[in-house]
C-alpha cells in the first residue's frame, strides 16, 4: 500500500480519537479539579493503552497494521533509547493537549493549531538537508494557508486562541517535532508495530512518574488515588479508545519509515481540518459535546475553504 494513503487513514483515525479524548476528558473523567482529572486521563489512558498495545501484538491485527511485524522483541540500544526519548515527549504532549481540552477549548482550536508542528519539522529537516526546501516549500504554503483559514473563528475565540498559545503551538509542537523526527529514524531501523510498543511502555512509565511527582509536590496524591478510583468505571470507554490508537500509531509509524518527517507532517495534517468541521456538526446536533461557539455561515465557508488549500497542498506532495 502506497505511503501517502498509509498517512492519511493514521491521520483520519488520529482524528477519530483526538474527538474521542476531548469528549472523554469533558464528560466522562469526573473530577473537581481539572488539573487531577487531567492527570487521572493520562495515567489510566496510557496504562490501558499499554495493555491494549500488547494483547493486540499478540493477535493478526499487529500484521495488518505492519507487515514487517512478526512479534514484540528486543530491539536495538540505539531503537531503545529513541523509544525512551520519544515516550517521554509522548507523555508531555499527550499532557499538554489533554490540558488544553480540560481547560474546555474546543479541538476545532486545538488540533489544527498541532499541524503548526510542520514549521518546526520543516526548519529541522532542511537546515541538516535531509528534505529540498524546493519540494516542500509550496505544500507547506498551501497547507498553512488552509490551517489559519480552518482556525477563523471571529472575535468571540480570540482567548481560546491565545490560551493554545503556550500548550499546543510550544510544548505540544516542539515535543511532536521531537518525536516524529527520531521516530522515522527509529522506524527504518525496526518496524511500526514494535516501536509503538516500547514508545508506548515508557510513555506510561513517564506519566505515572510525571503524574506523582506533581500530585506529591501539590500533596494531593490521596485526593489523586480516589480520583483514579472514581473513574474506573471509564475502562471501557477508555479501551475502545486505545484501539484506535493502537491502528493509528502503528499505520502512521509504518507510513512514516518509508518518507521524512516533513512529508510526514504535511499529510497528517489535512484530515485535522476535518475535526473542524466534525467538532461543529456535532454540536449541532447535540450542544456543548465540545466547546465550541456557534458557528456561522462566514465561518463555515472559510472552513470549506481552507480544507481546499490543505488538500492542494498535500497532493502536491504526489
Amino acid at each position: 500500500m502506497d505511503p501517502f494513503w498509509i498517512l492519511i487513514l493514521a491521520a483520519i483515525l488520529t482524528v477519530l480519537y483526538y474527538l474521542a479524548d476531548s469528549f472523554t476528558t469533558r464528560h466522562i473523567i469526573k473530577s473537581d479539579n481539572k488539573f487531577l482529572g487531567m492527570l487521572t486521563y493520562l495515567v489510566l489512558g496510557s496504562s490501558v493503552g499499554l495493555v491494549i498495545n500488547f494483547l493486540l501484538c499478540q493477535t493478526a491485527l499487529g500484521k495488518i497494521v505492519d507487515p514487517k511485524f512478526t512479534s514484540i522483541s528486543a530491539i536495538s540500544s540505539t531503537v531503545l533509547i529513541y523509544a525512551i526519548y520519544a515516550g517521554i515527549a509522548g507523555a508531555v504532549l499527550t499532557a499538554a493537549y489533554l490540558w488544553a481540552f480540560k481547560l474546555s477549548i474546543d479541538p476545532a482550536l486545538v488540533v489544527p493549531l498541532s499541524s503548526l508542528v510542520i514549521l518546526y519539522v520543516a526548519f529541522y529537516e532542511v537546515i541538516r538537508n535531509s528534505v529540498q526546501i524546493a519540494t516542500v516549500i509550496w505544500p507547506i504554503a498551501f497547507v498553512l494557508l488552509g490551517i489559519f483559514l480552518g482556525l477563523f473563528n471571529g472575535e468571540s475565540n480570540k482567548k481560546k486562541v491565545l490560551q493554545s498559545v503556550f500548550l499546543i503551538l510550544i510544548v505540544f509542537n516542539l515535543c511532536k517535532a521531537f518525536n516524529d523526527i527520531i521516530m522515522v529514524k527509529a522506524v527504518r531501523m525496526s518496524d511500526g508495530v514494535t516501536f509503538g510498543f516500547y514508545r508506548f511502555l515508557f510513555l506510561t512509565i513517564f506519566a505515572w512518574l510525571f503524574s506523582l511527582v506533581v500530585v506529591v509536590l501539590q500533596k494531593k496524591i490521596k485526593l489523586f488515588m480516589y480520583t483514579i478510583y472514581k473513574n474506573l468505571s471509564s475502562l471501557l470507554v477508555i479501551s475502545l479508545i486505545m484501539i484506535v490508537v493502537f491502528v493509528s500509531g502503528g499505520l502512521n509509524n509504518r507510513g512514516a519509515a518509508a518518507t521524512d518527517a516533513t512529508t510526514l507532517n504535511i499529510i497528517s495534517s489535512v484530515p485535522s481540518l476535518l475535526i473542524v468541521i466534525l467538532s461543529a456538526l456535532v454540536n449541532k446536533v447535540r450542544p456543548n459535546t465540545f466547546n465550541e461557539d456557534n458557528v456561522d455561515r462566514k465561518r463555515w465557508v472559510m472552513r470549506f475553504v481552507g480544507a481546499f488549500f490543505m488538500i492542494v497542498g498535500v497532493f502536491l506532495l504526489k
